[in-house]
């Protein structure tokens, strides 16, 4: 048995914290969570952004560091011709070159997580790539499950965490939020039963604004409490690069689009009401 000073024991703490993040504070190691997001927001894209920065060990966004690990994406609804275009297209942006082999991959098929053979094909490929995060994109394209129902919500949360404790991969797919769900609400804005949610450590939720190209990322974690951020898109010829606003002030005050449209919606019941 080794006899450790304390002075040699305490800067582990500070070893363990920066190794258990693939990206600091965001996405721990061998963990569950999704990107929600509406449609057309901009989840593929953010997706897209974390596999290239984590595979090549960049900062995600430009701003969150990364570990670098072996990326698995896996995509359900895209075709493998836009999925090489917006790879094309981040790369050119963020001025990086291709990860080095084995490091970023990509499953370009249906992926069935509720039926054996489903699974039997995502333990291959998790097995042959080795990789320790595993992207999906979308979440409703992987089942054929009723995400609302109680039991079909669980079975997935089950199958995903079968995965993470098989092969040590981190989890994370993308999600729809639901037509009521609005910013400041975290995963209570998630489609389906509250049991997709409460089976998660770490997610972010993103909201389009009112301002074209900005985005509100709200991330929430069972390790802390990280803070809202905005990030921006911004598209070039044949590039896209997304970038955290470090100075959010210039910004117009943050309003989503939902929240407009809802503002809109009560407005109109209201003066409804009042007419009758």
């Amino acid at each position: 048995m080794a006899i450790i000073d304390v002075g040699d024991l305490l800067p582990r703490a500070n070893d363990a914290e920066e190794s258990k993040w693939l990206v600091e504070g965001l996405v721990a190691r061998s963990s569950l969570g999704l990107c929600g997001a509406s449609p057309k927001t901009g989840k593929t894209w953010l997706g897209l952004q974390m596999a290239l920065a984590v595979s090549t060990g960049t900062p995600f966004l430009g701003h969150f560091k990364t570990c670098k690990s072996r990326v698995l994406f896996w995509e359900c609804e895209d075709s493998e011709k836009l999925l090489a275009e917006r790879t094309s297209a981040l790369m050119r942006g963020h001025g990086l070159s291709s990860p080095e082999p084995g490091y970023l991959q990509f499953a370009v098929e249906p992926a069935r997580i509720d039926t054996a053979d489903g699974l039997r094909r995502l333990r291959q490929v998790l097995a042959e790539t080795k990789a320790e995060i595993l992207l999906l994109d979308t979440l409703n394209r992987s089942h054929g499950l009723n995400e609302s129902l109680q039991t079909h919500a669980s079975q997935l949360i089950t199958a995903f965490d079968g995965l993470r404790r098989e092969f040590g991969v981190a989890v994370l797919a993308t999600h729809h939020v639901s037509k009521a769900g609005r910013s400041g609400q975290g995963g209570k804005a998630l489609r389906g039963s509250s049991v997709i949610h409460a089976g998660l450590e770490n997610s972010i939720y993103i909201w389009a604004t009112e301002t074209p190209g900005i985005i509100r990322a709200e991330p929430e974690s069972k390790y802390g409490a990280p803070e809202p951020f905005i990030y921006e898109q911004v598209s070039g010829e044949g590039s896209m690069r997304l970038t955290r606003v470090e100075d959010a002030s210039r910004l117009a005050p943050f309003v989503t689009k939902r929240t407009k449209r809802l503002e809109r919606e009560r407005r109109k019941k209201r003066a409804h009401v009042g007419g009758r």
